[in-house]
This record gives structure tokens, sequence and C-alpha cells, in this order.
């Protein structure tokens, strides 16, 4: 019943929005999404956009994200704030010269309609093998009866060093994948050294200015139940090793967070409070993760990354491998296993190095984008 509801709302939005589409208009807006909240590589482009002026559109995936966009927006009277899946965006479709997304086109809402060219901007430097490259993922998406991604009109990699996995693991022709950067890095790379912005954001768990902040940012695993067991080993050390000040932030997978909701948390370890991911980024001393992208923009701070992987060959085989020789992308990082996991919360650790030579990262991304797609 739901699907067919589904059907029916799709074939009537295709339907309003084509008869839009005739009326004589000028098309100004440029609208934006992110599948969890205000953040990730639309946010910051979205907020580039914004300062030039131009007629924004935030669609958003909840309340929060709602208010916190309206309040931004405030003293921009061209630029607007939708809900995902409201009347208005039929409307605002229809006038659209560009649309941004980072996961798909359908996170607008479950009637979306292509009016204009989608980007793609994507939500990170794909280590694990995903898409087609991946049986896992074939299955999952049942990619061998579609490709989801060829929606996308350009789908952005963050250098010409990653541009050859998106076009394999989405199956696209080379010249829709453009090597313009990750936008939500600009942030990183003009706050790393910005300490006044970094003692407020530590301020949200500890008001000790010698408290040592680690930030642990695993990558979503299909299994909750291995998920679990490595966060549950991961708090239980920290809690009864760890310095007295210092404070261990849970960043899970927005599909994870609910797997500790059964685990009373000690004193120093807390979930993550911070929406942004790039701002906790920003206040973490060191950075706690395994096989998430996470680690390649954290390097742009140079501080330390310890790497807790206690799945790894399994990870990998369930996968199907890895884009990069994993051991030799992350040297310089601080490889833990079980046995060493309770010596390594006092230990001195030197800021980490991911293999430079890759070059991963296009600094002013979002210059980039904009010079572009205006």
């Amino acid at each position: 019943m739901r699907n067919n509801l589904i059907k029916l709302l799709k074939i009537l939005s295709a339907m309003i929005t084509w008869l839009l589409i005739k009326v004589p208009h000028r098309k100004k807006y440029y609208i934006f999404s992110s599948k969890y909240g205000f953040t990730d590589n639309t946010k910051y482009l979205f907020l580039y956009y914004l300062k030039q002026g131009h007629h924004c559109v935030w669609v958003s995936s909840d309340q929060t994200c709602y208010q916190d966009v309206k309040y931004i927006i405030k003293d921009s009277p061209h630029s607007k704030v939708v809900k995902r899946n409201s009347g208005l965006l039929l409307i605002i479709l229809a006038r659209a010269k560009y649309i941004f997304v980072t996961h798909s086109l359908f996170d607008l809402a479950v009637f979306s309609v292509k009016s204009c060219p989608v980007v793609n901007l994507w939500h990170g430097i794909p280590i694990k093998k995903m898409g087609y490259d991946s049986n896992n993922d074939i299955a999952l998406l049942s990619l061998n009866y579609s490709n989801p991604y060829t929606i996308n009109d350009f789908v952005i990699s963050s250098s010409e060093a990653t541009k050859p996995f998106l076009v394999s693991c989405m199956n696209i022709q080379s010249a829709k994948v453009l090597p313009l950067g990750q936008p939500r890095n600009d942030f990183l790379y003009q706050n790393k050294n910005n300490d006044a912005l970094i003692n407020k954001l530590k301020a949200c768990y500890s008001e000790k200015n010698n408290s040592k902040v680690f930030v642990y940012a695993p990558t979503f695993r299909d299994h909750g139940d291995t998920s679990l067991l490595i966060y549950r080993d991961l708090i239980t050390s920290f809690s009864k090793n760890a310095q007295e000040s210092d404070m261990l932030i849970l960043r899970l997978h927005p599909k994870e967070r609910e797997l500790v909701s059964g685990i009373a948390l000690p004193s120093n370890v807390a979930l993550s409070l911070i929406s942004d991911v790039q701002e906790e980024l920003l206040i973490a001393d060191v950075l706690i993760s395994d096989y998430s992208s996470i680690i390649l923009d954290f390097s742009i701070l140079s501080r330390p990354i310890i790497l807790y992987t206690p799945d790894k060959d399994n990870y990998f085989a369930n996968r199907g491998g890895s884009y990069f020789n994993y051991n030799d992308i992350i040297q310089g990082c601080v490889h833990v296993n079980n046995s060493e996991l309770n010596s390594t919360w006092q230990k001195k650790l030197k800021s980490s190095s991911i293999n430079t030579q890759l070059n991963l990262h296009v600094p002013n991304s979002c210059k980039a984008l904009y010079d572009r797609f205006n």
C-alpha cells in the first residue's frame, strides 16, 4: 500500500513539476540538501553561495535542521528553508538552476523530480570498496537492476587522485566526475589554528583547559553486533586507563547511535553534542577511527590519529578490499590492537602523517565549485 502511494505521489509530482516548468520564469534557485541535517559538503557550499547573495534554498531533513537554517538566513531575503517532502518544494524545483546533494536527489523528497542538473558533492573519500566495486553493495542496493548514480549530472571528487574511485564504484563516465574538492574541508584549512573557536567548542564537553579530547569516529558497519562489541571494549578501556581530565567523545554514524543507548557511559565518555562533524574534528586533540574517510579529512590538521581495527581482515573481505593500500596510506598513524589498547591512552602521541604524495585534497573547494556552477 505504501509503495503504491509513493508511486502515485511521484507521478502526480512529475506532472505538477512538468506543468510548472512550462510556465515562463527565470531559473534562479540553487537548492542544497544533506541527508543528516545541516552539515557536510552542501552546508559549506550553501554558506558560500549565501555570501554571494544568490537565491539559495536549503531542504531540511528534520525540525532542528529547519530552525538552524532559518536563523542563518534571517538576513537573506532571497533565500529559503523548506522541509523535506514539502509541497512548496515542487514550485522551487521548477525554478531551480542547480541541485546540490551529498547522497542522492531523493534526499529532497520521496517524490523528487529532476528539473535541472544535479551535482552530487558526495560525502567523503572512499577507502573501502563500495558501489559496483563491492559485491556487498551490489546485493544490498540491487545495483544489477538499475544504476542509481546515473541521475547525477556531476559527481565531485576530493582530487584527481580519488576521481577514478568514484568513476569505478558508481559505474559512470569519467567526464561526469569533477575533481573540485570537498567544501567541508575549507573549514578545517581556515580554522586549524583558530584557538578561540576551538576553546569555545571544547567547552561543550569540559571546562578544564588541560583536557585532552579524543574523538572516536568509526565507519558504519553492516553488522551491529560487531560494532557494539568494538564500542564496548573501547569505552571500557578508556574509562579505566585514560587521564582523569581527558574526554572520549563518541561520534557514531547516525544509524549506530542507538547501539550504545543501553550502555551506562562513564563520566569521561560522552555521545557527541556537536551537530557538525567538521567542528568536532576541529576540537579533537586525537582522532580514533578505523576505515572511515574521516581520517583523511582529519589529516589536514596534522594531529595524532589512532587506528583501532580489531576486525580489519573480516571487514575488508566483506567489502571486497580497499581503494588504497591501507597500510601505506596511513603510515605514521598509531595502529592499536586489543592487547595494546589499555596502554595507549597515556602515551605521548606524535602527529600522524597521511601519505601526502597522494594529493588527496583540493583547498578552496567552495570557490572552485562556485566558479564552475555559477
